[in-house]
């Protein structure tokens, strides 16, 4: 299992936000019902560096091309304090984003790196858990980000070295 050994309180039961690669948004009240009506839209960077394509037929994502100073931004519903985050890794052609969240201190950040040693190509999930400790020499899957009370903003993603991220 991805995260086996690790406490259970770290994960969402009963997910509010879904930002799902075929482009769609879903959203859940505290009940569980469908609120998707009401989801707020992804923030795109005005200069154009995140589009959502498929780069290679049938593989939809969120895609920078170009390192930018501008965040691709993704709203998050009020009291969400754990996040799961998907990306490609591959042994070729990705880069390193910086990801932090809208409410955590603004130091608080992690460079993602999309690049790794395995001759493959595949995603690659992370927890980002609000009120975990801050800690920018993590390996873990599980990165905390040092906040009190838990609710995270919107997670913003840039890209920040390479050509490419997904």
């Amino acid at each position: 299992p991805l995260f086996q050994g690790l406490p259970p309180e770290l994960f969402c039961l009963q997910p509010r936000d879904a930002y799902l690669a075929d482009g769609s948004q879903r959203r859940w009240s505290a009940r569980g019902q469908d609120a998707s009506t009401n989801a707020p839209k992804v923030v795109l960077p005005q200069d154009g560096s995140w589009r959502f394509f498929e780069d290679v037929a049938g593989k939809p994502g969120w895609i920078a091309e170009r390192i930018s100073a501008e965040w691709l931004i993704f709203p998050v519903a009020a009291g969400a304090s754990r996040l799961l985050l998907q990306f490609l890794r591959s042994y070729e052609g990705v880069g390193r984003v910086e990801v932090r969240l809208s409410d955590a201190p603004q130091n608080n950040s992690y460079i993602l790196d999309g690049l790794w040693q395995s001759r493959s190509s595949q995603t690659f999930t992370l927890c980002l858990h609000a009120s975990r400790p801050y800690d920018p020499n993590s390996s873990s899957t599980v990165l905390g980000f040092g906040m009190s009370g838990g609710s995270v903003g919107s997670l913003l993603v840039r890209l920040v070295a390479g050509s490419k991220f997904k």
